[in-house]
């Protein structure tokens, strides 16, 4: 734009020389594609002892208008990886990642769709009544689905090495295992 400024008159060269601000509308389109074999690290500590480590792929799109906040929308998916966390009072708790498990989004990047599972398996001693004590490896599984704002999260126990503790177990409700 050209505007032209009689230099005589000293009103029209201070108001030549303001910039005026205009609104800004800004679009913003942007994709991660997260290749087979990316090793995603979430430190959930600064000391980097609890952490979240993912081998993951999928797509991600973010878009956001003026008139938006952002929207993002794609799948995350995990193939392997693992939680390690240190809850206070009790050791370190690492849980291993199962390949069917994904975190989605559709829209509001805050409250992503959830299908998480993942297993620990620890061996303990284990003592029926009128018998010696033996070693056996227990599966501690985790399930976390629905929303973030919904969450539902789920432990289970079961094992494989003793068919009469598994018996035990299988007669038992989900909240008693």
């Amino acid at each position: 734009v050209v505007k032209f400024v009689n230099f005589e008159d000293s009103t029209e060269i201070a108001g030549a020389e303001k910039i005026t601000r205009s609104g800004m509308a800004m679009f913003l389109d942007a994709k991660l594609t997260i290749e087979d074999g990316s090793i995603v690290t979430v430190d959930l500590a600064p000391t980097g002892n609890n952490k979240v480590q993912l081998q993951s792929n999928g797509t991600l799109s973010y878009s956001m208008t003026p008139l938006s906040a952002g929207r993002l929308v794609g799948r995350l998916n995990i193939d392997q990886g693992f939680v390690r966390y240190t809850p206070p009072f009790l050791g370190e708790k690492s849980f291993s990642f199962q390949n069917d498990s994904y975190v989605s989004f559709t829209g509001n990047m805050m409250n992503p769709n959830l299908n998480i599972h993942a297993y620990d398996i620890i061996k303990t001693n284990v003592t029926l009544e009128g018998q010696n004590s033996r070693m056996v490896n227990f599966n501690i599984s985790l399930a976390v689905t629905g929303t973030l704002d919904h969450m539902n999260v789920v432990f289970d126990l079961s094992t494989l090495d003793d068919i009469t503790i598994a018996n035990e177990l299988s007669s038992m409700t989900p909240q008693q295992r």
